[in-house]
């Protein structure tokens, strides 16, 4: 029920229609981390009531400086369950939940329920993944991010606003497949990257990097990786931080961009109410420095080729000389795009797969293809279907030989 005097400073705002609006909107909130913490810390005081809340990750005492809803006591205890724990005391009647998993371990259907969708997610292929399940169920989706002083925000509405990936602002081209750490690796950083893609292609599953034996795993990939190309270095603490992408962060541009992120929000809920009255402008991209006290927007624009949000087939010209392994190797400069595991499938038969299978047969199989003209394989205009097996993007592409 509403508390009108708990809220009478902002239902002078928007009034006690617009504060009903808010307590019956269901939020999904990916990330309890830093940013995470001060989204949900001002949704809870503006009087949200249906909140779930995903995160893998512990609490490390690295976290207690920047992330409001933990004390010291709460470490080794998982991000999301101490924060909805904490949020309940804030508000006994909030309907809040949390999932201590992956958000690629959410179903779709589950998602469906949700009438926006929040990422504060530092981990580039659970972003990508949530972007793309957003665009599919049409879900509006806010995306935020900080590393030191600089933050930005990023509202993607299907159909109307870019997607994450339209114009590419954070997966640039500088290695095939992210792949100069499997073929090339240079620091024990690469070491760890090619031990999550081998610890995924083994277990069908990401590690559990708070488990001892999936560390242990991992530390074992990572040494034998690292053996092979004489790199020294190699240790379980760097593997971790590695894959947790961890970044210099601080609480005062956490708490600007979580600010700018449940404004958006707002905004995107309210604006229904009386258009008229707001006339509220929604950013598409919002861009934060802490070092010169500037904050500005970019009107971006959607990409009519993109690989997610066009849902079209993607028309591409090749060399039908070139063997099956080159045509695979320039798929990505074709369609602008990293991939960092790439499986192509023809009929529903794999035709080529990056990283190796365990059966030996089907492994004979793909690396015999490899070295094969294309024209030996595909006819011309034939329609292929091409997976990231690692961050599960996915489209079709029609070949044109040339």
């Amino acid at each position: 029920m509403l508390n009108e005097k708990k809220f009478d400073r902002q239902i002078r705002i928007w009034g006690k229609k617009g504060q009903e609006i808010i307590e019956l909107t269901n939020i999904l909130v990916v990330g309890a981390g830093g940013i995470g913490a001060e989204v949900l810390k001002n949704l809870v005081f503006l009087g949200f009531q249906r909140i779930t809340v995903v995160d893998l990750d512990k609490i490390e005492i690295t976290n207690l400086n920047r992330q409001i809803f933990f004390d010291e006591s709460d470490q080794g205890k998982f991000k999301a369950e101490v924060t909805v724990n904490k949020m309940k005391g804030i508000n006994p009647k909030g309907q809040y939940y949390y999932l201590n998993k992956k958000i690629q371990d959410i179903e779709k259907e589950n998602l469906v329920s949700f009438d926006y969708i929040i990422s504060t997610l530092d981990n580039l292929s659970a972003r990508i993944w949530l972007n793309e399940k957003c665009v599919e169920l049409n879900k509006k989706f806010i995306d935020g991010g900080a590393e030191g002083f600089i933050g930005h925000v990023q509202v993607v509405i299907p159909g109307t606003t870019p997607c994450l990936m339209c114009q590419n602002l954070w997966i640039q081209q500088t290695e095939k497949f992210k792949c100069n750490y499997a073929i090339n690796p240079r620091t024990p950083n690469d070491c760890a990257l090619e031990a999550r893609d081998q610890f995924f292609l083994k277990y069908k599953r990401f590690p559990e990097l708070e488990d001892f034996k999936d560390q242990e795993i991992l530390f074992e990939l990572a040494e034998f990786h690292a053996r092979k190309f004489g790199i020294i270095g190699v240790s379980t603490p760097l593997i971790i931080d590695t894959l947790k992408n961890v970044v210099a962060q601080i609480i005062t541009t956490n708490a600007i961009i979580g600010s700018v992120i449940s404004n958006e929000l707002l905004k995107l809920i309210l604006e229904p109410l009386d258009k008229n009255k707001w006339n509220f402008v929604v950013n598409n991209f919002i861009q934060y420095n802490g070092i010169t006290g500037k904050m500005w927007t970019v009107p971006l624009e959607k990409n009519n080729n993109c690989i997610v949000c066009s849902k079209k087939i993607f028309k591409i010209n090749v060399d039908p000389t070139i063997p099956l392994e080159s045509f695979a190797f320039n798929l990505e400069d074709k369609i602008n795009i990293n991939l960092n595991s790439p499986i192509i499938i023809q009929d529903d038969k794999i035709i080529f797969r990056f990283k190796e299978t365990k059966n030996e047969e089907e492994k004979k199989r793909l690396e015999d293809l490899k070295s094969i003209d294309i024209k030996k394989i595909f006819k011309n205009g034939d329609i292929l279907y091409v997976e990231d097996e690692i961050t599960s993007l996915n489209f079709k592409i029609e070949i044109k030989f040339t």
